[in-house]
């Protein structure tokens, strides 16, 4: 008898558990009200910058679950991709800017050595603007290639960064944005 009641209890205390296990694991599975409310906020195309790192700084305090933490994860990684990208574009702007005031035809020495004449060019002069300019187009070659390369990478990171905030309002239940 008191083997039959010490098993039923046994067996009572591991439904219990298993229970308790199976509530636990569909609520990590939940995705938080409070948490929604501010992503929702987030999600919002009209939102200014300032508003959106204020919101994600509240949201990071509001991670309680695993889902909070994926759907955070999306979003959060979304905003910095195009913070990256943005700034970036920032810089290359500015460097244009710089570049485009600097005054080229007395920089160049291949310009200088188009105005050379036709004796003038087997001077040593000449050929050190030659070399000069060999240089220069060589940089210039190189300094093409690296902004290439990063306009690729800054698209990568744009359109990666669409994808997940894409997601993310998908999985908030929101429409899609139409002109994104």
């Amino acid at each position: 008898m008191k083997m039959k009641f010490l098993l039923v209890i046994f067996l009572l205390i591991l439904l219990l558990s298993g229970v308790t296990y199976g509530v636990w694991r569909l609520h990590q599975r939940h995705l938080s009200g409070d948490l929604r409310r501010t992503l929702i906020a987030v999600a919002d195309p009209t939102a200014s910058d300032a508003d959106l790192h204020a919101y994600l700084r509240r949201g990071r305090l509001q991670v309680r679950t695993e889902r909070d933490a994926e759907v955070f994860g999306k979003i959060a990684t979304s905003v910095q991709l195009h913070d990256t990208v943005r700034k970036q574009l920032l810089l290359d702007a500015q460097r244009m800017n710089n570049f485009a005031t600097q005054d080229l035809d007395k920089n160049s020495a291949c310009r200088q050595m188009i105005g050379l004449g036709v004796k003038e060019l087997t001077s040593t002069r000449a050929q050190v603007l030659r070399e000069k300019c060999e240089k220069q187009q060589a940089a210039e070659r190189a300094d093409l290639e690296s902004d290439q390369a990063q306009q690729a990478i800054n698209q990568k990171n744009m359109d990666r960064a669409q994808v997940l905030f894409r997601e993310f309002r998908i999985e908030l239940g929101l429409p899609p944005i139409e002109n994104q």
